[in-house]
């Protein structure tokens, strides 16, 4: 279940025009946030942040902003059943929104720490690093390094 321009999908595919700028080239911003207490109002979820921080890209790229009411509509219709969502924008102001559960290990990854590695090689050096963007083969490639 995700909800995709202003509606909610029953289903784990999303169809795009093979000529789709965030298909071809990554082209979208995005943002994660926890989601408490079920609640974009709870001061810890801080839903007018993640916003903010979606806005300050979609301005500096010069792209479409979302419609405000539709995008706090789609993270309201997932909140109940994810903890965590994230939310991205098309360059045409399409959102999408997704939703992912907590590790079932946080507790002890809170209370241990976790493994780090350092991707300090140039080929894995982030593209737009003030950005959060589609464009995420450098950390995907980066975290397939890091399991091997």
């Amino acid at each position: 279940m995700f909800w995709y321009n202003g509606q909610l999908i029953q289903g784990n595919s999303l169809e795009l025009a093979i000529d789709d700028p965030g298909l071809l080239y990554g082209a979208t911003v995005f943002t994660t946030l926890r989601v408490y207490h079920q609640s974009l109002a709870h001061p810890l979820t801080n839903w007018r942040g993640h916003c903010n921080r979606l806005w300050s890209s979609l301005q500096a790229f010069g792209w479409q902003l979302p419609e405000q009411q539709r995008l706090q509509q789609g993270a309201e219709t997932l909140l109940p059943s994810f903890p965590v969502l994230r939310m991205a924008v098309f360059p045409d102001g399409r959102e999408w929104i997704t939703g992912r559960y907590l590790p079932k290990d946080l507790t002890q990854r809170q209370q241990q720490g976790v493994t780090a590695w350092l991707a300090d090689t140039p080929e894995l050096l982030r593209s737009l690093p003030t950005h959060k963007t589609g464009n995420y083969l450098t950390a995907w490639l980066a975290l397939q390094q890091a399991r091997q």
